[in-house]
């Protein structure tokens, strides 16, 4: 079992992670050491005081992402935290902005450039923007010597376009377009964490909204049995409300919500729920096509979030409840560890029918 992060590997040493609040700590102490190199260019760094200053970014980023108005990235290199990257995206223009930081004592390893590069691929190719754009100071030359590194076309300097501090600074802008850029194959995943070699978990947001709901509305009588919000679900707006609150409630901390690919293809789903930071606790969920059933990929699946809940997050116990009827889903908790500790009687609906629950849980 290997999920320890959702990530985008962009080579052997660098890679993007889906920003959590758990980075708050990472990402202030990052700013916080290199307030004097970092404030030169950017003018975010004086109001950026505290862990609570960059959690609320991160909590503003991933509305964001969820809105599908930012693709971010936070870097780590060899392990470390290093910076962030991201793109800024127009969605009625369909284009999109490139930035980027990372701190002083990265410098000169080649970061940047190979980030950019990546993030560029993921524009065109993941996110099938038109047009990209790279804005940086006249005098932050590390900056925009990257573009101009990766070949992208300069279109001029914006004259005391931007503001740091009480400096108005020139800007040069630096662009690329799509019928510019040479595919490098991108798989077609976002953050991923992985299972195995089969299977891989991906955090929902809009893009899989398509998939997901394709295999509920192909598996209506399979998984509505069980499942209340199977019958709720019945237009590509639903899909789509579900991935936006999904990333929302992932920014506030409340839950966790993956598709689970098998072999590259969406399958099915597993999730944290209700989870409770203060308590240490959770509820796990999953649902599987029916046409996937029969590799044992739920029970991995579940195995892996679980011990992520435990280790990564921090929680104590994670509980799984279903009906008793439901004899494959309690395979699956039995199968990973979980325990039974009683029968809630009538405690759960599905549509105009209640049901008895069976109460599961795991415990670190």
């Amino acid at each position: 079992m290997n999920v320890k992060t959702f990530g985008y590997q962009v080579d052997d040493e660098l890679s993007f992670e889906l920003p959590h609040p758990n980075h708050a700590g990472e990402l202030f102490e990052q700013v916080d050491s290199n307030r004097d190199y970092l404030r030169r260019w950017l003018g975010w760094v004086d109001s950026t005081n505290s862990p609570a200053d960059t959690r609320q970014f991160i909590n503003f980023i991933l509305t964001s992402y969820a809105k599908g108005n930012v693709f971010p990235g936070f870097m780590r290199y060899r392990g470390e935290f290093c910076g962030v990257h991201g793109i800024n995206i127009s969605q009625k223009n369909n284009t999109g902005e490139i930035g980027y930081w990372i701190g002083e004592n990265f410098q000169g390893n080649g970061i940047a450039t190979r980030a950019t590069e990546a993030m560029t691929a993921i524009g065109f190719e993941l996110l099938g923007l038109d047009r990209l754009l790279i804005r940086s100071g006249e005098n932050n030359a590390p900056s925009w010597k990257i573009p101009e590194r990766l070949g992208w076309a300069y279109e001029g300097t914006w004259r005391e376009a931007i503001k740091v501090g009480e400096r108005r600074l020139d800007m040069r802008c630096y662009s690329r377009l799509a019928s510019e850029h040479e595919a490098i194959g991108l798989s077609g995943q976002r953050f991923i964490g992985r299972v195995d070699d089969e299977i891989t978990l991906e955090p929902v947001h809009r893009d899989l909204a398509a998939p997901m709901f394709a295999i509920v509305d192909s598996n209506r009588e399979h998984l509505g049995r069980w499942l209340d919000f199977v019958p709720k679900t019945t237009t590509m707006e639903h899909a789509y409300g579900f991935a936006r609150a999904c990333m929302n409630d992932y920014a506030g901390g409340s839950a966790l919500r993956c598709a689970v690919r098998f072999r590259g293809d969406v399958v099915g789903a597993v999730g944290l729920e209700t989870i409770n930071r203060r308590l240490g606790t959770a509820e796990i969920g999953y649902w599987l096509s029916g046409s996937a059933e029969g590799n044992g990929i739920m029970t991995r699946a579940v195995d892996a979030l679980t011990t992520y809940a435990l280790e990564v997050e921090d929680l104590h116990r994670v509980e799984a409840r279903m009906e008793p009827e439901n004899v494959r889903s309690e395979s699956v908790a039995k199968r990973c560890g979980f325990e039974l500790e009683g029968t809630a009687r009538s405690a759960g609906r599905v549509g105009e029918r209640r049901c008895d629950v069976l109460v599961y849980a795991r415990v670190r």
